[in-house]
């Protein structure tokens, strides 16, 4: 029964109702003890009456007392009087978080202010063992002293309950559109593991506040339906759309990696607690010029202070010179060579979350990242680990992780506008533009062919080379107009690698001779007015003009590409060389009986070679661009890629090289050999890097494996033929499985945690896979599974062998293994290199290059 005013509850005397809900009424009171105002909810008899609920609420709220904080509305006193159960709170003065945005979208400073401040409270509640489960506008109320978190209503306490509590801090809140056909207004912050009846944890709570972060600078819900499953459908699969707001482009893309890790569906993939959560809250503010401010929030810590600060040194010194791992410079005199000096500072700096800088596909001598031209953000191509799907990543240097830049999946060639307003790059035969603040991008022009080199200009123009020469466009699209003309006469091949020299009146370009052959390649300028043109590098590619007026290029038989051995690793890890031999070594596979070894290697001396392991005596079956190299069953043949017109195709070679190589196959498809049938008449292949197929070779005639399924890789099959291992996505990540081959026959899983790059034993009772990266310790595993193949394949548990620090994102397996089981793989040496998945800053790398080469 509603209380009156004037009612008295111990020393609380009953003012006016302020509202009601499923967790009791609450009343304005007056304290007449301490003579000041407060709320008070009075818990339904039909609650107090059951004895568990009652010893519940006492106890959640003996917990709730403890969380004495700025940003959580304060529980002062919990009472019981004439049979009525009570609590005592304090009163706040403003308005809901709900209320508010009910007028719109909050200014970006206030609402990173109002979001800091949640994050706190959340932080000091999660360390109390305390998890809200009910996080929504609803529940934060906004007043003059600050943001004020509510309603632990559905509270957890403890780690082991699981059971909704009631009415610790609850307010009044109304439920928002219960006709029918609608849904529950909490039912838009529910997390995945809520709705499918799983344990909350603190995670749960940030995967609320990064809903209600979207909607707080967006205006709009991140999840909506039509009906209640509709709802639930979009937070279980979809994607909220980018964000949208008046943002710099450092805090749009800030806050979109920051909202975006916060509504991972899987809780691992989130921030893992409010205080992470908080301070990158601080530096993003600090970061666009500001600081959340207003009562109630934590004093900042020394670390998060110094995203306030002035301008660093570092940033003043970076647009002076970057270089990456993948580049090795020469200078001035065309002979220089890089070297570490001990004078200068080199920083790694690490563009995770992205696991391959390059993305899988990268080439050489082609773009895969821009410096913005105040040396702040890096703009590169990448993948997640274990994953062919590149797109464009954008790294503010002063920022933890690398954000994905949306819309630009299968994006290559980075390139950024001189005012740094946009981002360019190219999707196969495609230029594309996308404002860095956000948004869709937009297409510039369609060509001919895929772009061989970018780059935009100071007069926004986008000079692009092709086959047939070196062409300029407007950045905002139009008719291409030619530069140069490739002279077939001289035996010019392409010009690629443009880059238009301050002024606007030249062109800078390497001239080739034959596809991936640098050694022969020339740098060229060309005045655009008269077409003249000068050589000015023999034997060089890919030039950049430096301020200084210095020329950087990459020497002809230069290989960026690091040395390593051909080493065997045993069960425990430990490794021995095969030979001493240094190369930048690829693929390795032994022949059927393991006397003879099949590899590739790239750089200089690109090639598929065949050694015999017992004699030492090496033969080479191709040159040029190869990557991967099998036996066939009988030992009689290697098969392998080499790129004929542009893309790798199937060509297959006797072992001793007494016959010229011949094409198996041919297309438009990039395409890697992966194994050979047991009869030796059936190749099964990837083609463009996630899919398997089989290519009958007496019948020229090719067969999708598996079309049904998500992407395949690293195919190998069973040692009598009949069993096919292989890795397919699943839910986020590769697993590996096996299946009859060619059919037909369901699969059975292998792994449990992902995997990648099956490979059989001799007998064929076991299996060895690699794990993908360990979440905790990024680190991958060689397994081992035990296998009963017949009649159904029967599968014991995974079990870890070793540590693994060698490639495995590849469409076809890299490592091979012996009938002993010992395991083969090319190991790289520990020279001073910059890690993988990082960049290399240098310290007045302008100043260096000017003592080493004075320019003339």
């Amino acid at each position: 029964m509603p209380l009156s005013p004037g009612t008295t509850l111990g020393s609380y005397q009953v003012e006016s109702p302020l509202g009601s809900g499923g967790m009791g009424e609450v009343y304005k009171a007056r304290d007449t003890r301490l003579d000041r105002t407060v709320a008070i909810k009075v818990l339904p008899p039909h609650i107090a009456a059951d004895p568990d609920v009652r010893q519940r609420f006492e106890r959640e709220a003996k917990a709730i007392v403890a969380l004495n904080h700025p940003n959580i509305c304060t529980l002062y006193d919990v009472g019981r009087e004439q049979d009525a159960d009570f609590l005592v709170m304090e009163h706040l003065e403003g308005e809901s978080l709900a209320e508010r945005l009910e007028r719109g979208a909050l200014p970006l400073d206030e609402a990173l202010r109002v979001a800091t401040q949640v994050a706190a409270g959340l932080d000091t509640a999660h360390r109390h063992g305390i998890v809200h489960r009910d996080l929504k506008p609803g529940n934060v109320m906004l007043t003059k002293g600050g943001a004020k978190l509510l309603d632990f209503g559905l509270a957890k306490v403890g780690p082991t309950e699981s059971t909704p509590a009631y009415g610790v801090t609850t307010a009044a809140t109304q439920a928002s559109l219960t006709q029918a056909g609608t849904v529950l207004g909490t039912f838009h912050y529910m997390a995945p593991e809520q709705l499918e009846g799983k344990e909350a944890d603190a995670r749960t709570d940030l995967f609320a506040f990064g809903v209600m972060l979207y909607e707080m600078v967006t205006g709009r819900r991140a999840f909506t339906g039509d009906s209640q499953a509709g709802l639930i459908t979009a937070i279980m699969t979809a994607q909220p759309e980018s964000l949208t707001m008046g943002a710099t482009a450092f805090e749009s893309l800030a806050l979109q990696r920051l909202v975006t890790v916060c509504l991972e569906k899987d809780p691992d993939e989130r921030w893992q607690s409010a205080g992470d959560l908080r301070r990158e809250l601080v530096w993003i503010a600090g970061g666009s010029g500001g600081q959340p401010t207003g009562g109630g929030t934590a004093p900042l810590s020394p670390v998060e202070a110094t995203s306030a600060a002035p301008e660093p040194a570092w940033r003043r010194w970076l647009p002076w010179g970057l270089a990456a791992t993948a580049m090795l410079v020469a200078v001035g005199a065309w002979s220089l060579r890089p070297r570490v000096d001990p004078g200068r500072t080199h920083v790694s700096i690490g563009v995770q979350p992205a696991g391959q800088l390059g993305g899988a596909s990268a080439r050489v001598f082609q773009n895969t990242l821009a410096l913005s031209a105040d040396g702040v953000s890096l703009v590169f191509v990448g993948a997640p680990e274990d994953s062919f799907d590149v797109q464009l990543y954008r790294r503010d240097l002063h920022q933890p992780e690398a954000v994905p830049i949306p819309g630009t999946e299968g994006a290559a060639q980075p390139m950024l506008s001189p005012d740094g307003r946009w981002v360019g790059f190219t999707v196969a035969r495609r230029l594309f533009k996308v404002d860095a603040a956000g948004g869709l991008p937009v297409e510039v022009i369609e060509l001919r062919s895929r772009p061989r080199g970018v780059h935009w200009t100071a007069a926004d123009t986008i000079v692009f080379g092709q086959q047939n020469g070196i062409f300029q466009v407007s950045a905002d699209g139009g008719a291409p107009e030619r530069l140069t003309e490739v002279d077939r006469s001289a035996e010019e091949y392409q010009h690629t690698l443009p880059r238009m020299l301050p002024g606007g009146e030249a062109v800078l370009y390497t001239v080739q001779r034959a596809l991936f052959r640098w050694e022969d390649a020339d740098i060229v300028v060309q005045r655009i007015d008269t077409g003249e043109r000068t050589v000015v590098v023999e034997g060089g590619a890919d030039a950049r003009y430096v301020d200084t007026g210095h020329l950087v290029y990459l020497p002809g038989g230069i290989a960026p590409d690091t040395e390593s051995t051909v080493s065997w690793l045993d069960r425990d890890g430990n490794v021995a060389r095969a030979f001493d031999d240094l190369a930048a070594y690829g693929s390795v596979r032994l022949s059927p009986t393991g006397e003879r070894l099949a590899y590739t290697t790239t750089g200089s001396n690109a090639g598929v070679w065949v050694r015999d392991l017992r004699r030492g005596v090496t033969t080479q079956l191709s040159d040029g661009q190869s990557s991967f190299a099998i036996w066939t069953r009988d030992g009689e043949h290697v098969t392998f890629d080499r790129v004929d017109s542009g893309v790798p195709n199937l060509y297959w070679r006797v072992a001793d090289a007494s016959r010229p190589a011949e094409p198996l196959a041919t297309s438009d498809a990039v395409e890697f050999p992966a194994v050979w049938s047991a009869d030796d008449r059936r190749l099964i292949y990837s083609y463009n890097g996630s899919r398997l197929s089989v290519l009958h070779v007496e019948e020229g005639r090719r067969e999708e494996l598996f079309g049904h399924e998500r992407p395949a890789m690293t195919p190998a099959l069973s040692p009598d033929g009949r069993w096919l291992a292989y890795a397919s996505f699943e839910a986020g990540s590769y697993q590996v499985f096996v299946r009859p081959f060619p059919g037909p026959g369901g699969r059975t899983q292998i792994s449990v945690r992902g995997g990648l790059a099956p490979s059989w034993s001799a007998d064929g009772r076991e299996l060895f896979f690699l794990t993908q990266t360990d979440a905790q310790n990024q680190q991958r595993y060689m397994m081992r599974v035990d296998v009963a193949l017949e009649p159904t394949p029967v599968v014991g548990r995974p079990a870890r062998m070793f540590e693994w620090d060698h490639v495995i994102s590849t469409p076809v397996r890299r490592y091979d293994v012996a009938s002993d089981g010992r395991f083969l793989i090319a190991v790289a040496e520990d020279l001073d290199t910059v890690p993988r998945g990082h960049v290399r800053l240098i310290d007045s790398w302008a100043g260096t290059l000017v003592e080493r080469v004075p320019a003339r």
